[in-house]
C-alpha cells in the first residue's frame, strides 16, 4: 500500500471513529470485489456482499458461506445485496444472511418516498 493510501486511510479512520462515537455505524459496500478487501473490513459494523454473488452457482454459494462465516467469526453484520427473488431471499437466509436489500423488497425510491414506504 503506498503512503498516500495509508495517510488516506488513517484520516478515513480517525473521522469515522468520532462518528462512531455518537453512534454513527458504517458499511463496506460490495464486499469481495475490487478495494471492497479485507484489510479494513474490522473496521466496519456490517458488509454488503456484491449482488454478483447471487448468481446461483455452487462457487458463489460457497463464496457467500464463506463471507457469513468470517462476519460471524468478527462480529460482523452481513447483507446481502441483489435480492430480486423469492429464491435469493430464501437461499440468503438458509446459509445464514438476514439482512437483505435489492429490488424483491423495494425499488429504489426518493428521500421523500422511504417517509411513506411500508
Amino acid at each position: 500500500m503506498s503512503a498516500f493510501a495509508v495517510n488516506y486511510w488513517l484520516a478515513y479512520n480517525k473521522h469515522m471513529n468520532v462518528l462512531k462515537r455518537q453512534g454513527c455505524r458504517f458499511a463496506i459496500d460490495d464486499f469481495g470485489m475490487e478495494y471492497a478487501g479485507l484489510g479494513y473490513v474490522s473496521e466496519f459494523d456490517f458488509v454488503k456482499t456484491d449482488k454478483i454473488f447471487m448468481d446461483h452457482t455452487h462457487k458463489n454459494t460457497a463464496i457467500l458461506k464463506s463471507i457469513i462465516a468470517f462476519c460471524n467469526e468478527l462480529g460482523i453484520h452481513c447483507i446481502a445485496e441483489g435480492i430480486e427473488t423469492e429464491e435469493d431471499k430464501k437461499k440468503t437466509i438458509e446459509i445464514g444472511i438476514h439482512l437483505q436489500q435489492g429490488w424483491y423488497h423495494a425499488r429504489p425510491m426518493s428521500t421523500e418516498n422511504i417517509v411513506f414506504y411500508k
